[in-house]
């Protein structure tokens, strides 16, 4: 660990030594959790070199929203991205502009019509944990940047639908929480990934009165087109000039709705409209269960209950929701990120068996009941649930684009089952030879040909007999 990052990390050490009384300063914890930046890429005149370098960026960060994130990771660093969009994009004097909280007005659902227009700075709107939708997708992203070049920011026909954070002091309830631990003796370990957390939580939840911070105002409808332009503007430091205009008068429409399950619903039903905007999936409902508070199946049969036929979450797509969610994290994420970036080899349906998850076993008929293919050669284990899910990424993202082909519900189980064989045997290689394990699943991790001819041919054959033959990973 670096020395910044030891320093950010005895700032919060400090902050759970304060009294329970006092809350933390935002800015104090955003100076302990903040992470150096990224560079700054060079401004790009021609628009296609820009959209290729742009696709290359936020492909590596998987999202403009994680490209935001690490290059605006300090304080020093938002308040000079602010400053610049300020400086560059500039006010129309013949515009009120929503800078303080009091001049919030929306309306409630149903009414939208009737909500006033909302005109919103570009560095007001929030880029971290604003919408209940996950990150933007990038070839959603890619499209946006070239409409971006073209037309400029258009809002008048579709306006940006925001709401206000909640007001609940987590962050508080969460640094008391953790001095709590540390007076009782209880001893759970705090990873860096946790602490950093408060950040988030704590921008996420203070109290909205007075002038709007930058970087402060949620979505329910607009968060891919605000969150890519703004890593645009980010990634080339430069407003284009069809940009200038439009970005003076970004319009807005505040909704008032009940509770984050009504949000979530609302966000659902809207989100055919327009040309890029898509229904729901279940990469899409996965993102949105996990960040509510409430129980997922509930929720599912709340929506199941007010939606039309073509809307309901059912059949395929109800077992794929339901599959990623009982997902161990670490499996999920590899889902997730293949999913977010340009291409994947998931679909509704091969994600939808319940053979890929932990705990499934593959039988066969061809082996005594008590043979390790009926037992451990065939238990799908979370090492080879991860490592399946891993090697079909790696065997779609290594094969050329003309020929990728995305595999099917049987392709997937078959995969899994490779996995749950080559994990199995890993576990006994290593007993043989330690320095082995690494360098096989590495391996199976990338789809190796000959790796995976030789275990299908045991699949095929089951002999009781098998060994890996002459340690093919060494």
């Amino acid at each position: 660990m670096s020395n910044p990052e030891q320093q950010q990390l005895s700032a919060v050490d400090e902050l759970l030594k304060q009294d329970p009384t006092e809350g933390p300063a935002d800015e104090t914890m955003m100076d302990a959790f903040s992470v150096a930046p990224t560079s700054t890429a060079p401004p790009v005149e021609d628009q296609e070199d820009s959209l290729k370098l742009l696709k290359d960026c936020f492909a590596g960060y998987g999202s403009p929203g994680n490209f935001l994130s690490e290059r605006l990771a300090l304080q020093s660093s938002r308040d000079e991205f602010a400053a610049w969009l300020e400086t560059q994009v500039g006010r129309n004097h013949a515009v009120d502009y929503l800078d303080d909280y009091v001049k919030w007005q929306g309306a409630d659902r149903g009414q939208e019509d009737q909500a006033p227009v909302l005109t919103v700075e570009i560095q007001k709107f929030a880029f971290e944990n604003c919408s209940r939708n996950g990150p933007v997708q990038l070839h959603k992203a890619m499209l946006l940047v070239d409409q971006y070049h073209v037309d400029g920011f258009l809002t008048k026909l579709e306006p940006v639908l925001i709401r206000k954070a909640a007001s609940a002091p987590e962050c508080r309830n969460l640094v008391i929480g953790l001095r709590y631990q540390r007076q009782t003796g209880w001893n759970m370990p705090l990873s860096l990934t946790h602490r950093r957390r408060l950040l988030l939580r704590s921008k996420a939840n203070a109290p909205r009165h007075g002038p709007v911070p930058n970087f402060d105002i949620l979505y329910l409808k607009g968060h891919s087109r605000v969150v890519t332009l703004m890593a645009c503007l980010a990634w080339v430091m430069k407003v284009f000039p069809k940009l200038v205009p439009s970005l003076q008068e970004i319009q807005c429409k505040a909704i008032h709705l009940s509770n984050e399950t009504d949000e979530l619903f609302y966000n659902f039903k809207i989100a055919s409209r327009g040309s890029i905007r898509e229904p729901p999936s279940p990469i899409t409902w996965v993102y949105a269960l996990t960040s509510l508070s409430g129980d997922s199946s509930s929720v599912i049969n709340l929506w199941n209950s007010t939606s039309t036929r073509a809307d309901k979450l059912q059949g395929g797509k109800y077992y794929t929701v339901k599959n990623l969610l009982d997902m161990p994290v670490e499996m999920r994420t590899v889902v997730l990120k293949a999913a977010n970036d340009m291409g994947s080899p998931f679909t509704d349906d091969n994600l939808s068996s319940r053979k890929l998850l932990p705990n499934y076993v593959f039988r066969t008929t061809k082996a005594p009941r008590q043979s390790k293919w009926n037992n451990a050669y065939g238990t799908v284990t979370k090492k080879s649930a991860i490592l399946a899910m891993e090697a079909v990424v790696n065997n779609f993202l290594n094969s050329p684009k003309a020929l990728r082909t995305k595999p099917s519900k049987q392709d997937l189980e078959e995969r899994t089952q490779l996995c749950a064989l080559a994990a199995a045997l890993a576990d006994e290689v290593v007993q043989a030879l330690p320095d082995l394990q690494s360098r096989w699943t590495a391996r199976i991790r990338q789809a190796d040909p000959m790796m995976e001819v030789e275990l299908s041919s045991a699949l095929q054959n089951k002999s009781d007999n098998f060994v890996p033959r002459n340690a093919p990973s060494s």
